[in-house]
């Protein structure tokens, strides 16, 4: 212990006298990690006495510190002002008010100063005397502009989780200061910015102009709030306070006509449709709960917003399509369980959301049609029993209005230059909505997947050339496979639940097969393999019993060899976890066997 508060005061007093000779953004790094997982009381004391005494030196010298040690300051009194009792030992003489001054955090342009003054307010909001401050202060509203900024989208983000945070945490101690920020945040909604564009003669111009340089960024924000509180919502650990301070202020009959208007500027379809809905259903909900409406009309209402969605999925963008149809699985979902009389799924046993999350999968298809399957044999292709039956199921879980819409949007989506841009995106709304998803819509992605790598790599096989386009494009199959694994594990999908799934390591060994892959893609494979290996050969290793020759375990073997000698880390480790889950699972099956025997 005295060895480390020996250094500790070293370092910070190099750093009071600023600007040491020796770069010390390693020692400042180690430095937070220790204290951030090693609390002592001894180090806190130390540190809150030095932090004291180098603001008030460096506010009266007037020194301007470099941003790494600015960043760090803010760090390293962010850990400390999480305890109330630190906090308020620290808040005297205008402590907080100097530092923020001293460290350049209002007015600074560094990324890292901001993060660090993002997490030091946010530090605030830990408890009842911090949350105070923060209300009596206006140091939040430097937050709200930096979550407007066309900032690096680290500082973006994070600067929309603390505006409702903040909201989250003073609409019960001071419900009029939170009203008071969601008016701020809706403030650039106003008259003004209508009016400039109703004025317009070329609506389609002026729109996507301003929408890009003033509307855009306030959609996102407050909808990036809303889809925050309706999470906690859904999940049960937050309440309707928030949101319905939003609804009061939203004066929701008075925008709607307005939000159709500037719902032309083709960048706004998902920022306006994610709000409107919401604050429809909130409406809704309102009522609901209130028994001020009956089952039929609530039913009507409902109705009248899925056409509505379905409208919507329908204009716009296809990054629209694929934000709307992500978003989709949370707000429908929500709607179930929120709105117990409804009667959604009508006569298919399929939920809104399940229907819309077909968007998702929708780009996967796309690939394959335009740079995988040959004309000439896409119906041998799909006249497979197990495809047959896939893609039964699939149109099952559509109305007429998607069935269009799919149509419509593949259409669009195959003669794109930047379609594995959109498969990103969709592949990235699957990866961050994956916890609203049923265990259908699981499989169906799950399914959709496989299938993908299967066509790809049969299609490879025959022409290589059809691999080239994608060579260009591997941080997709990262996502593919990182996608596959965490559906397989989080849903606890099998062959059981899908017959796919016992050609999972096939596929995997052929992709490893044709072409030398990077390391990422390689770990990602052996991931699916290890994964593939505990789901499919439970309880009785069935596959391994598999003794041809040229079967997928036969070759698995020296696959696995080859990898274990591998130069590269990530590779090996991998490799072994695979052994490892073959021997756990060979010893398990001999282990029932015995007792079985007995």
């Amino acid at each position: 212990m005295e060895v480390v508060v020996r250094k500790l005061k070293t370092l910070l007093e190099k750093l009071l006298h600023q600007e040491p000779r020796t770069p010390i953004d390693h020692n400042l790094r180690k430095l937070l990690t220790l204290l951030r997982h090693q609390e002592q009381e001894v180090e806190s004391t130390l540190i809150t006495e030095w932090i004291h005494k180098a603001v008030v030196k460096w506010s009266t010298s007037g020194l301007h510190l470099r941003p790494n040690v600015a960043a760090f300051v803010l760090d390293l009194v962010a850990l400390l002002a999480k305890n109330e009792d630190r906090f308020c030992a620290l808040n005297t003489n205008n402590f907080f008010i100097k530092l923020v001054n001293v460290a350049k955090a209002r007015s600074s342009c560094d990324e890292n100063v901001k993060l660090a003054y993002i997490g030091l307010l946010g530090a605030f909001l830990e408890h009842t005397s911090g949350i105070e401050w923060m209300i009596a202060c206006n140091f939040w509203e430097d937050v709200y502009q930096m979550s407007l900024s066309n900032g690096s989208d680290d500082v973006v983000r994070e600067g929309r989780l603390f505006v409702s945070k903040i909201l989250e945490k003073t609409v019960d101690l001071d419900e009029g200061f939170c009203s008071g920020v969601v008016k701020k945040m809706m403030l650039p909604l106003g008259e003004n910015i209508y009016k400039s564009i109703k004025a317009s003669s070329d609506m389609r111009d002026v729109s996507e102009e301003v929408a890009s340089r003033f509307l855009k960024p306030t959609l996102t924000l407050i909808g990036s709030s809303l889809e925050y509180f309706l999470e906690g919502i859904y999940f049960g650990d937050k309440d309707f306070s928030v949101v319905l301070v939003f609804l009061k202020n939203f004066h929701l009959e008075e925008r709607i006509s307005d939000f159709m208007i500037i719902a032309q500027a083709r960048c706004l379809a998902f920022d306006i449709g994610k709000i409107m809905f919401v604050m429809q259903f909130l409406e809704l909900y309102v009522k609901v709960a209130t028994g001020s409406v009956n089952v039929a009309t609530v039913n009507a209402t409902v109705r009248r917003m899925k056409n509505n969605y379905m409208v919507n999925v329908s204009k716009g963008t296809a990054e629209s399509l694929m934000e709307l149809s992500g978003f989709a699985q949370l707000l429908w979902n929500l709607i179930e369980a929120k709105i117990p009389p409804l009667q959604l799924k009508e006569s298919k046993d399929c939920s809104f959301a399940d229907e819309l999350f077909l968007f998702l999968i929708l780009p996967s298809y796309c690939l394959l049609l335009k740079y995988c399957w040959e004309k000439d044999k896409i119906e041998e292709i799909l006249s497979d029993e197990f495809r047959d039956r896939f893609l039964y199921k699939v149109y099952g879980m559509m109305g007429q209005d998607t069935v269009r819409a799919c149509y419509f949007w593949r259409d669009t989506i195959v003669p794109r230059p930047d379609i594995f841009q959109i498969c990103t995106l969709a592949n990235d709304r699957v990866k961050h909505t994956r916890k609203y998803f049923s265990k259908k819509a699981a499989i169906v992605a799950a399914q959709t997947y496989i299938y993908f790598l299967e066509d790809l790599v049969n299609s490879v096989k025959e022409f290589p050339r059809k691999l080239e386009p994608f060579l260009d494009e591997l941080p997709h199959f990262e996502q593919v496979f990182q996608n596959l694994v965490m559906l397989f594990e989080e849903f606890h999908i099998t062959w059981q639940d899908t017959l796919e799934a016992t050609n999972v390591l096939t596929i995997a060994f052929d992709f490893l097969m044709i072409n030398r892959w990077p390391t990422s893609i390689v770990v990602h494979v052996l991931k699916l393999i290890n994964v593939a290996t505990a789901k499919y050969m439970a309880p009785n290793l069935a596959l391994l019993l598999d003794r041809t020759t040229d079967s997928t375990i036969a070759l698995l073997g020296p696959l696995l060899f080859a990898k274990l000698h591998d130069e590269v880390p990530q590779v090996k480790r991998a490799a072994v976890e695979v052994v490892r889950t073959i021997a756990h699972m060979s010893s398990t099956s001999k282990s029932n066997r015995l007792r079985h025997a007995h």
